[in-house]
């Protein structure tokens, strides 16, 4: 009887060790959750600025991007960002500078990127002069600045304005096909 009880311990002990390393490989096989960084930014109410044009905006209390840019390290959390969208033509440098009064309570940086994802940065300028510029070299497309707060415990974006200035060769060309009298008229007629 003990050479039996024995070997059933064996046998269960077998067992319940093959269901633990069952386990541990179904575990092992499904992959690990990887957080998905940016996205957070939404550009859908961007203002538009051409090359060789002026814009100006107020960053204030809030903000999408709760965390960093891309091409810093610097946390951005509890500031608005401000979104500007540039059509560039061709290829060019693409230059943005941005000016604002600085203080303890106001410190803005600036951030040049190639789509509406904080994370595809192409340049940043992250001083306190009260005066910040991004530059990178593009190729047609649209590009994004943004204007946001560093956050030092806070958000530091007093609501005060800045300033904008885009400057590009290539601006985008607005295409329109001409037309004839007659297909203009057929447009409106019914």
């Amino acid at each position: 009887m003990k050479k039996l009880t024995t070997c059933f311990a064996i046998a269960c002990l077998g067992l319940a060790s093959g269901a633990l390393a069952d386990e541990r490989k179904s575990q092992m096989d499904v992959p690990p959750e990887v957080p998905t960084l940016g996205g957070a930014l939404d550009c859908t109410g961007a203002l538009i600025v051409d090359c060789g044009a002026t814009a100006t905006g107020t960053c204030g209390p809030g903000g999408n991007v709760d965390n960093t840019y891309g091409c810093t390290t610097l946390s951005y959390l509890g500031c608005e960002e401000v979104v500007y969208e540039i059509c560039v033509g061709g290829d060019t440098d693409l230059i943005v500078d941005m000016t604002y009064t600085h203080s303890d309570a106001n410190d803005l940086d600036l951030f040049l990127l190639g789509s509406c994802d904080e994370i595809d940065c192409l340049d940043s300028s992250t001083g306190t002069s009260g005066a910040e510029q991004v530059v990178a070299a593009v190729g047609a497309g649209t590009y994004y600045a943004v204007v946001d707060g560093w956050n030092s415990g806070g958000g530091r974006c007093d609501g005060s304005g800045h300033v904008v200035t885009v400057s590009c060769d290539e601006p985008c060309l607005v295409s329109v096909e001409p037309k004839t009298w007659g297909e203009v008229k057929s447009e409106y007629s019914e």
